[in-house]
């Protein structure tokens, strides 16, 4: 299903020169065949990061790490990204990633369900991306928003 009609995301892509760690990334998703965002999501995270001002961030679904990549790389050099993913292999493969990158200082990680995790995690966050598993998203809906920062 396409939701950003491909005239907008054909501009938007034209905006900012593209990355090749970004693009090998997304390139290995599609061949993992993993549920990953695409580039106008990636560029909308970005814009949420640094519109919010966010500082501290959670996303639940790392898979390979394009998404968190985004998330990363918007944040203030003293900024946190915790990523919660189910699969310790996916896990491993995005950390290194985040070190290619030069972000594995603004990075971590956590192995386990995002169902059990969440609960075990401490806010507040600045900002949270859902993208795991869709039927967690109802049930994790009220612990995500208590983790959030008021306002």
């Amino acid at each position: 299903m396409q939701i950003v009609a491909p005239e907008i995301e054909r501009y938007l892509a034209s905006l900012d020169p593209a990355d090749p760690l970004l693009a090998r990334v997304a390139v290995e998703g599609a061949e993992l065949d993993l549920p990953i965002i695409d580039t106008a999501v990636g560029r909308f995270l970005e814009a949420m990061v640094l519109a919010t001002g966010a500082r501290q961030v959670l996303e639940i679904g790392t898979a390979n790490g394009y998404s968190a990549l985004w998330l990363a790389r918007s944040l203030p050099a003293d900024g946190q990204l915790l990523s919660i993913e189910i699969d310790p292999g996916r896990a491993a493969i995005a950390r290194g990633h985040f070190e290619e990158a030069g972000l594995a200082d603004r990075v971590n990680v956590m192995v386990g369900d995002a169902a059990r995790m969440a609960y075990k995690v401490a806010g507040p966050f600045d900002l949270i991306f859902n993208d795991g598993d869709k039927q967690h998203y109802g049930p994790l809906l009220d612990r995500l928003v208590a983790l959030l920062r008021p306002g």
